[in-house]
């Protein structure tokens, strides 16, 4: 295998970094398909014990270089044994014999948000920027400087097989929920919706008492089957050698010790209601903070898979079939020292979590919304509003949903023929698994208006002054918060209307948009509009998808504004949609 001129030269530039010298020549590896460079990187006086002035490094890179990544592992013999922050798992060994897999993180965090990487793309200085940060990243943590106070905290890298993928739920207060309890182990109920995604249900300590319940929204309440696991709450992260993660039974016994605690004693106590056949859920939970430096203020769950433990007749050699010979084939055959740990991939879903990329404030995801009109703009609003952290919402409707449809309507082909509320209710809770969406499958009458009592804000968005004026003939026993909105002809003009109040002013309503609502009648009355089909003549609404959507997202942006200020006074706006003189959108301006 010869090297490209490329490699060639990044490799020259090497010899230009201070404190790193090339201890060996450019190599291919047959067995990983890599080219890849033996190299010792010098510090002077390390505090760190683990690391010694001078350590040994593989510099490993595709044959396609500069295309794919640069990876720096410690060498087998004369590399660092233990794992570091900003580091994978260096407790595993490539199959060549010559490096761990500890590779080191060298990128920016920043980079994705940035949209510009650090690392350079061309051949020139790709392999040396890499080189340079390699010795960057051990002078740092030969002085313990790779995280300091105020940081944001990292998780040791569990290595992970994605057979399962745990779900639970933790915040702050769950957290105070534990700091509570005085159990430390137990089982803990499943619930599988599917797609190998399980959600955790209540922990229960070994004689079945609460320890600490799991609250989840509708989506999860509709599950059907769940499978039995266990729980162990430790004090701190199970880690060795530094800030490894076991990789086998004997690593994670020995994370279990650090802490005063014996895994097999734990083990012992839990393992009798697994003698099914079947693989069980192990979850091990730790508290961690947000940043360095700061208290723990939530649990964090890692869990693996227990292999089928000793059931039936498979019991040990001198012993009987009963729970004593099970036990102790398990400990002799099946969790051995070597067994290696099947890791999950485990997510804490818990809103917080869900929603940091972006959240509204406590005044709207705690104020309970009833949505009359599921049609193309209430659709679209609710779905921002879920996807916002509005978890008590209830849609009201009693429109099927067709064909003609599927034009501009967040719903899909499933739900021809079905009640557009019904669906929608379904769609939302599948949005976010700590929602309860509700429905009404049918339209606010005089005989059902009563139900607008049970909500906080209610935003109407039917474009029927029906509904507005049922609104306004019934007093409510306590003051709400009345929205509506409405477009007009092809999505070009927004209405929009506040009122906080015990019951819908109609007629300031119709005074403040009466003359610009009579000038979209009158434009609509000079067009053309698109027929729905053969039989009986009946006009449709001209707006694309794309128009709805952004009508939308306009008036969920102005519903957050005036809910997170808690206006009392009134407001009407009127927007109107703006383009340039090419035709293009410039966005909406106030009239």
């Amino acid at each position: 295998m010869v090297a490209s001129e490329k490699i060639l030269f990044a490799r020259r530039r090497l010899e230009e970094v201070a404190n790193l010298d090339l201890v060996g020549d450019l190599q291919w590896d047959e067995a990983t398909r890599v080219w890849y460079i033996l190299v010792k990187i010098h510090v002077d006086n390390p505090i760190n014990i683990s690391i010694t002035e001078d350590t040994m490094w593989y510099i490993v890179l595709q044959d396609e270089y500069p295309e794919g990544e640069v990876k720096i592992y410690p060498a087998i013999n004369g590399g660092i044994e233990n794992t570091f922050n900003h580091q994978s798992n260096n407790g595993l060994l490539c199959s060549n014999n010559l490096w761990r897999k500890g590779k080191l993180c060298l990128n920016d965090p920043y980079d994705e948000i940035k949209g510009i990487r650090s690392e350079p793309n061309n051949y020139e200085d790709k392999l040396y920027w890499n080189a340079k940060r390699a010795v960057e990243w051990v002078s740092a943590a030969a002085r313990n400087q790779l995280v300091k106070k105020g940081d944001f905290y990292e998780i040791p890298e569990f290595r992970i097989r994605k057979e399962h993928h745990i779900i639970y739920n933790e915040d702050i207060v769950s957290m105070m929920e534990w700091e509570d309890s005085q159990e430390y182990y137990g089982y803990v109920d499943l619930w599988c919706a599917g797609n190998n995604k399980y959600y955790v249900d209540d922990y229960v300590n070994t004689s079945g008492m609460l320890c600490k319940a799991t609250r989840w929204g509708k989506h999860t309440s509709e599950c059907k089957e769940k499978i039995r696991g266990a729980w162990i709450l430790l004090k701190e992260e199970p880690v060795i050698k530094g800030w490894q993660a076991p990789n086998n039974f004997k690593e994670l016994k020995q994370a279990f010790k650090h802490q005063k605690f014996e895994f097999r004693d734990i083990l012992e106590k839990l393992i009798p209601r697994f003698r099914d056949g079947k693989k069980h859920i192990l979850m091990i939970g730790f508290p961690v903070p947000k940043k360095i430096g700061e208290d723990a203020c939530i649990i964090h769950w890692e869990a693996f898979l227990l292999p089928v433990l000793s059931f039936g007749k498979k019991y040990a050699k001198g012993f009987r079939n009963n729970e004593l010979g099970w036990k102790r084939r398990d400990f002799q055959e099946i969790l051995t020292d070597e067994k290696n740990l099947d890791w999950l991939l485990s997510e804490n879903w818990n809103s917080s979590e869900i929603l940091n990329r972006g959240c509204f404030n406590k005044v709207m995801t705690r104020s309970k919304f009833l949505l009359i009109g599921a049609g193309t703009l209430g659709a679209s609003i609710g779905e921002q509003l879920v996807r916002g952290g509005v978890y008590s919402l209830t849609i009201m409707d009693d429109d099927i949903y067709s064909i003609g449809n599927l034009a501009r309507h967040v719903l899909s082909v499933d739900s021809v023929d079905k009640y557009k509320a019904n669906e929608l209710a379904k769609r939302f809770n599948s949005i976010n698994p700590n929602i309860n969406v509700k429905f009404i499958s049918s339209a606010l009458t005089k005989e059902n208006i009563e139900v607008i009592n049970e909500y906080d804000i209610i935003l109407d968005c039917t474009a029927n002054n029906d509904v507005l004026y049922l609104l306004s003939s019934y007093e409510t026993k306590r003051k709400k918060k009345y929205i509506s909105i409405s477009f007009g002809y092809k999505a070009e003009v927004l209405y929009f209307a506040y009122q906080r109040g015990s019951k819908f002013e109609l007629e300031r309503y119709i005074a403040n948009f009466s003359t610009k609502l009579k000038e979209n009648e009158r434009a609509i009355c000079d067009k053309e509009l698109p027929w729905e089909g053969i039989g009986c003549w009946s006009p449709v609404f001209p707006a694309m998808a794309a128009d709805v959507q952004l009508v939308a997202s306009f008036s969920t942006i102005i519903i957050k504004t005036i809910l997170e200020q808690d206006l009392y006074d009134e407001k009407y706006y009127i927007y109107e949609r703006v383009n340039d003189e090419d035709g293009v959108i410039k966005g909406f301006v106030r009239v």
